[in-house]
């Protein structure tokens, strides 16, 4: 069972491992772009924190392995988000969510494989919100350098 969570979160992992590309010419945004941009880089910085977490207590390996992962893609993809969002002078919150500390909390708490299960559900989760929210700037965004970032 712990192998099929495993996969699903490296699927999910995968998913936002995706590449954005520049435009040159910043174009108007409106709310969805700027909620986007703001939800994405507090997810990333909450990946980042989780990744960690997992690198360091992690008991399985493979889990361990994902959690380098997670660190090294939310890395790469907030570098690109924060790019985008300094060329549309949209600002972006400091720190993650309140609800995203709690959840890191309660995880960091658990150990061995109840660590593992618990760090695995949540990245499965996470993964899925981050894609529903990226079909969501698709559907609504204005900004075609943020559309990229969400695809």
């Amino acid at each position: 069972m712990i192998q099929q969570m495993i996969a699903l979160s490296a699927v999910a992992v995968m998913a936002l491992s995706g590449t954005a590309a520049a435009a040159t010419a910043p174009p108007d945004t409106n709310d969805q772009d700027r909620r986007f941009l703001a939800q994405a880089h507090q997810d990333n910085l909450a990946g980042i924190t989780a990744g960690r977490a997992a690198m360091r207590k992690g008991h399985d390996q493979e889990v361990r392995a994902l959690g380098r992962r997670l660190v090294d893609d939310h890395t790469r993809l907030d570098a690109e988000v924060r790019q985008v969002a300094r060329r549309l002078a949209v600002d972006l919150p400091e720190r993650t969510t309140t609800a995203q500390r709690i959840q890191y909390n309660r995880i960091s708490a658990r150990s061995g494989d109840d660590f593992d299960w618990a760090w695995l559900s949540v990245a499965a989760v996470d993964g899925r919100t981050a894609l529903a929210r990226g079909s969501r700037e698709l559907a609504e965004g204005s900004s075609a350098q943020v559309k990229r970032l969400a695809a």
